[in-house]
C-alpha cells in the first residue's frame, strides 16, 4: 500500500492483494487509490482522521465499511456509513449481500447514487424521517420499496413508492417482477 510523503492520503492499494478486509491507518484523511481494482477486498475500516470519503466508484467492491467511533464527521452502522448525526446516509456498500435494507430512523438525506451500484438490494425501506428520494438513484435489483402506513411523504402500492397524495409515482422498482 502507498501513502502520499506526508501520509494523509491512500494513494495506491495494490490490485493483487489477498486480504479481504483492510484497515486504513490512523492519520489518513482521505484516499485516492481505485480500490475496484482490488479484487479481493471486501471490508474497509476507516480511522478517527477520515475527513473526506472516498467516492462509490472507487469502493465498487466492498460488503463492508466500518467507521471509528471516534471520527468527528462520519459513523458506521452495520457496515452501511453516515454522517455522524445519522441524518444523511453517505454510502452503502454495492456488494453487501443483504436482499433487504431499512433505512434507519432519522436518516433524512441520502447521498448521490448511494444505492446505484447495489447489485443485491431487492427490498428498500424508507424510515418516516426521509422526505425525498433521488429519483436517479437506479437501484439494479430492486423489486420492491416499503414505507410506513404513516409516512408524511410517501405510500406505497404493490412495492411502487408515490407521493402521499398519490399524484406522483416517485419510483417504480428497476426489477419489480410482474407487469410494468
Amino acid at each position: 500500500v502507498v501513502f502520499s510523503k506526508d501520509g494523509k492520503t491512500l494513494l495506491l492499494y495494490p490490485g493483487g492483494r489477498p486480504d479481504k478486509t483492510y484497515a486504513v491507518p490512523e492519520g489518513v484523511e482521505k484516499i485516492e487509490a481505485n480500490l475496484q481494482n482490488a479484487a479481493a477486498l471486501e471490508s474497509l475500516a476507516l480511522p478517527a482522521s477520515m475527513i473526506s470519503l472516498p467516492c462509490t466508484k472507487i469502493l465498487s467492491r466492498l460488503k463492508n465499511v466500518e467507521v471509528s467511533a471516534n471520527n468527528p464527521a462520519y459513523k458506521s452502522l452495520d457496515g452501511v456509513v453516515f454522517s455522524k448525526d445519522g441524518a444523511e446516509l453517505l454510502f452503502y456498500p454495492p456488494k453487501r449481500e443483504q436482499e433487504e435494507y431499512a433505512i434507519p430512523e432519522g436518516t433524512a438525506v441520502l447521498g448521490t447514487d448511494v444505492f446505484s451500484k447495489a447489485v443485491h438490494l431487492k427490498t428498500l425501506a424508507l424510515p418516516l424521517t426521509l422526505a425525498e428520494l433521488d429519483t436517479d438513484d437506479a437501484v439494479p435489483a430492486l423489486e420492491a420499496f416499503s414505507v410506513d402506513d404513516n409516512h408524511p411523504a410517501f405510500f406505497v402500492r404493490d412495492g411502487v413508492l408515490f407521493s402521499r397524495d398519490g399524484e406522483i409515482l416517485v419510483r417504480y422498482p428497476e426489477a419489480k417482477p410482474g407487469d410494468t
